[in-house]
């Protein structure tokens, strides 16, 4: 109440909404025709479509007497506990609440308090700096480039125009060979990244009001930042969050909160649905870098505060990056960012290489059952994990095509035989190896039955697909088709699917045209061989369910142990 009157917020806030009118982003017809619906409740008609952007800075007046509203007589505070007492009960939800008058002595305390000097008005926002300007149409390109091709440092530029947006991405992946190698160490890296995004949340709190995000998460060979939004200024929200991924302070009481926070998390896993219990357990088999919740919650139990700080000193040896700058950018841009990139990574200390990710595969002849049986769920369940032999473009094609069969299971065992009300299938690569899941959850029927109805269904399947006719079978092969050849509807999009392709090391980004070849060459015949073979009762299938195996020939049951002994890695 005591500060000029903020004319260069509302000048920032005039400027923010003014570019989002500008370079609006469509959305679909649809959505489009809806909210000018509900604009023409709230706007004049001039204001239809302005309405939502408008902003006009107001009298100095009127802003005073707003702010003299903010007083203790209007004070209503709130507390949210599990020991208060209450005498009335909200008329919908049946919330019990009370409601008592506030001390008059104690709102008389409040008016004489001088204001606190931390709490003031902000400063001029440092990340609306710069205009926006959009690329020359003819500076689009159809496909990154590698802008930066050195041992320890791989950029891939690419400007696109198409979109008609003043938006670009940069995606950084840091690997740290010292961030993965144990299960502590792993636990070790998703507390850090905690505590950074907790720092970065108080501190680049002015990006976001800006148009500008962040994300930092764990990948199984280090870490992954991640921006997007307005090009103009995001470029020095980079430089910012980069300069403060290596050294930052950390108290140690956030550090024993966040810390608890996580570990509570990661116990309560055992209380998610068993079909995502045992999917957590696969993907844990498989890749090894990316253990069951339980484990790491284990470990970082025993992690102190001296033992966290050790781990920080040793994280930066033999750092590699792959970064991919998308959108409106200039050459200049990418330029700017290799050289940000190539200084940061020189004051980090030796550079590494790239490592390649560590998975592994059930290969041997039949099923084998894995037992993993939770105390704090009633309800059955079964994952049958089907992997391809090799990471073929073809395979990839025929097991996408498998997937399709999903509303078959589910009719066959939710609908007619209402085994469950969790049925499906999913197309589930590990990495780049094609591998397709039959998964069933079940509060009556035991994890046995429901692999004996999956057999069966296998069975019926080939049976039913070999009197498939041409058409039909065409039919099958548009509907993924169609999915395969799907346009970008956003920049966002455009940039995950090219970042994917670098993580999948399909450097010359044509994985879903080799796909769709394979596709439109694949006959009947021959999809009905590869299924035949798929769902023979001696093909390899990794079986998780929540009970033991049933009574069968075919099925082999292991401890946890001796599965991980016999998986080949890739």
């Amino acid at each position: 109440k005591d500060s000029p009157f903020p004319a260069n917020l509302f000048a920032e806030r005039q400027k923010l909404l003014n570019w989002a009118y500008r370079f609006y982003e469509p959305a679909t017809v649809l959505q489009t025709a809806t909210d000018l619906a509900l604009n023409m409740q709230h706007y004049p008609l001039q204001d239809v479509l302005f309405g939502d952007y408008r902003m006009e800075v107001p009298p100095e007046a009127l802003y005073r007497q707003l702010l003299d509203y903010f007083c203790s007589r209007n004070l209503r505070l709130m507390l949210v506990a599990d020991d208060v007492t209450t005498d009335r009960e909200a008329r919908w939800y049946h919330t019990p609440y009370q409601l008592q008058p506030l001390d008059p002595n104690w709102l008389t305390t409040l008016d004489t308090q001088s204001p606190l000097p931390e709490l003031s008005l902000p400063l001029p926002n440092p990340y609306l700096q710069s205009e926006l300007k959009l690329l020359d149409k003819a500076a689009h390109m159809t496909s990154p480039q590698h802008f930066c091709n050195q041992p320890a440092l791989q950029l891939w530029y690419k400007a696109d125009t198409d979109f008609a947006s003043p938006k670009g991405h940069i995606y950084l992946q840091i690997t740290l060979p010292l961030s993965c190698a144990t299960i502590r160490q792993q636990a070790a890296s998703r507390l850090w990244v905690e505590l950074l995004l907790d720092r970065f949340n108080q501190q680049l709190y002015a990006a976001t009001t800006a148009g500008l995000n962040y994300f930092l998460h764990v990948h199984r060979q280090g870490i992954s930042l991640q921006t997007n939004g307005l090009t103009a200024n995001q470029l020095a929200l980079f430089a910012d969050l980069l300069r403060q991924l290596p050294d930052p302070v950390f108290c140690p009481q956030r550090f024993a909160e966040l810390k608890q926070q996580l570990c509570r998390h990661w116990q309560n896993s055992s209380k998610n649905k068993p079909v995502a219990r045992l999917f957590s357990q696969l993907s844990a088999l498989l890749q090894p870098q990316n253990p069951e919740p339980e484990e790491l919650a284990q470990a970082l139990a025993k992690l102190s505060f001296a033992d966290f700080s050790l781990f920080r000193q040793q994280l930066w040896q033999q750092l590699h990056l792959e970064a991919l700058l998308l959108g409106n950018w200039s050459p200049a841009d990418a330029q700017q960012l290799q050289t940000l990139l190539t200084d940061w990574q020189g004051a980090q200390g030796p550079a590494g290489q790239a490592l390649s990710a560590l998975q592994y595969r059930y290969a041997q002849p039949g099923p084998v059952w894995l037992c993993s049986a939770n105390p704090h769920q009633a309800d059955h369940a079964l994952v049958a994990y089907l992997a391809a032999a090799d990471k073929s473009p073809a395979q990839m094609a025929r097991f996408m095509l498998a997937n399709q069969l999903a509303p078959r299971y589910f009719h066959q065992l939710r609908t007619e035989q209402q085994l469950g009300y969790l049925v499906g299938t999913g197309y589930v690569p590990v990495n780049t190896l094609p591998g397709m899941a039959f998964y069933v959850q079940s509060p009556a029927y035991p994890a046995a039955a429901l692999y004996q109805a999956t057999v069966q269904f296998f069975q019926q399947c080939v049976s039913e697909l070999s009197l498939l006719g041409n058409d039909e079978f065409q039919s099958l092969k548009q509907g993924l088709a169609a999915q395969l050849c799907e346009r970008d509807t956003s920049l966002s999009a455009r940039a995950k699917r090219f970042w994917l392709a670098l993580g999948q090391a399909d450097y010359q980004f044509e994985l879903n045209q080799q796909i769709l070849s394979c596709l439109n060459a694949l006959t009947a015949s021959d999809f009905l061989a590869f299924l035949q073979q798929l769902l023979a009762p001696d093909y390899p299938v990794l079986i998780l369910a929540t009970d033991s195996a049933p009574e069968n020939n075919y099925v082999k049951s292991l401890h946890k142990a001796e599965l991980l002994k016999i998986l080949q890695r890739q």
